[in-house]
């Protein structure tokens, strides 16, 4: 119950669900979960507010990890357009949820970069490094790039070269490190 578990669990669930980003994590609704199925299915709202493409939905499986996340985190009152974690109401409106969300961000990465230095990891752990390691794990797991794109939520197969293209230096560089 602690913060520091909220955070590290928001990561995982973040890094489980196809790297969705905490924006997307604090919007989700119980209309957007299928327990029977374990599936979450949701747009991202970066492109749900675009026009200039079609929407893609995005559908992560649940596992006994995310499950359990929802056991510890998720609100109780299960109605399809409640909020599925505690950060949002109802009846907040648009910068109110925005302030909400930047809030739960600043504190999750604050308590991530902490479990980094614990474990000794000399790279940023914030939230959006779940999104960068769950494309990085699929990428070296030989996974397609049509896959790693839809998983993503990418329409275009290019931003995902392009958003994959940046791993590649940063291994490059890694191995240079290590001559």
């Amino acid at each position: 119950g602690t913060m520091e578990q909220r955070s590290l669990d928001l990561w995982l669930f973040s890094y489980y669900c196809n790297g969705a980003n905490l924006t997307d994590i604090c919007h989700l609704t119980w209309g957007n979960v299928d327990l029977k199925s374990n599936k979450l299915t949701f747009v991202r709202l970066k492109t749900a507010r675009s026009t200039k493409q079609k929407q893609s939905s995005i559908t992560a499986h649940l596992r006994p990890e995310t499950l359990s996340i929802l056991n510890r985190w998720a609100t109780p009152d299960r109605q399809p357009s409640g909020y599925v974690f505690p950060f949002l109401t109802t009846n907040m409106d648009a910068e109110r949820r925005k302030r909400e969300v930047q809030q739960v961000t600043k504190v999750t990465n604050k308590w991530m970069n902490r479990i980094g230095e614990e474990l000794g990891i000399d790279a940023d752990v914030n939230t959006y490094a779940a999104r960068h390691s769950f494309a990085t794990v699929l990428l070296k797991s030989n996974a397609s790039l049509a896959f790693i794109s839809k998983s993503l939520g990418h329409t275009n197969i290019k931003t995902t070269e392009s958003y994959l293209g940046s791993f590649d230096d940063d291994e490059a560089k890694a191995f240079l490190n290590a001559l």
